[in-house]
């Protein structure tokens, strides 16, 4: 049965999928509760030495979904698509890519294909259509890989699975980012996560710059030591830029 599919099929996220992504799927509504911790989404050092190729997953060596297929809801726009499926084209990610999926479909006995959402100026319009989908019981997904800035507005309505209660998806191994797991997990509960495979983890990277002589000047505590402690969040960082003001019409 293909719902029952669409629960376990997640299993392969632990091998491949670790991406920003929520199962569409009900579940609990998360806790009220919200943490303002900026999330580090830095990627975890890794060894000169150590090829993450080279890693073996814990998943059962016998794991078969019966030549079922799992999709990808991505965006529309190029770079979330092929994050997930790609062609040989002789580029190294691309082809790197295409034989990661064809290396899993082969082991797990299941078929990967990738359905192209809305992009970034129409994403409420597939807001909409996920939640429809899913209220109506439809399972044409089996993962979101969603826009982090707005996807995150359905999981409180209850749509997504907790990520805690997947079979076989270990969500401490090294894939994952680590950080933004414990920083998302609200009232024992986790709706996303993200990790090597996406690509945008490091395209898109965000850094804040500050001014160092102004610091100097407003007596702004150590920000690299904040950094360093656990101390800087968005709370924080608000708090400091507060500190900093001046009148440049005299």
């Amino acid at each position: 049965m293909k719902n029952k599919f669409r629960i376990s099929a997640l299993a392969l996220a632990a091998l491949i999928f670790s991406l920003t992504f929520a199962a569409g799927c009900g579940g609990d509504a998360p806790a009220s509760d919200e943490t303002t911790a900026a999330a580090d989404v830095t990627a975890e050092t890794e060894s000169a030495e150590t090829d993450r190729g080279d890693i073996p997953d814990d998943l059962p060596d016998d794991l078969d979904f019966g030549g079922e297929e799992f999709t990808i809801h991505v965006r529309g726009d190029e770079t979330s698509y092929e994050d997930f499926f790609s062609e040989q084209t002789g580029d190294i990610i691309d082809d790197v890519i295409y034989n990661r999926n064809r290396a899993v479909e082969e082991r797990l006995n299941t078929a990967i294909s990738v359905y192209r959402g809305k992009g970034w100026e129409t994403y409420n319009d597939e807001l909409k259509n996920i939640r429809n989908a899913v209220q109506a019981g439809d399972d044409s997904w089996d993962v979101i890989a969603g826009w982090s800035a707005r996807i995150p507005i359905v999981a409180n309505e209850g749509l997504f699975l907790n990520l805690y209660e997947l079979p076989y998806l270990n969500l401490d191994r090294e894939w994952w980012v680590q950080t933004l797991k414990e920083e998302l997990t609200i009232g024992g509960k986790l709706y996303f996560a993200t990790g090597d495979i996406t690509l945008t983890l490091l395209e898109a990277a965000y850094v804040i710059c500050f001014n160092k002589a102004l610091a100097v000047d407003y007596n702004v505590p150590d920000l690299y030591e904040a950094v360093n402690n656990g101390s800087w969040t968005l709370d924080m960082m608000a708090k400091t830029a507060s500190l900093v003001s001046a009148d440049l019409n005299g």
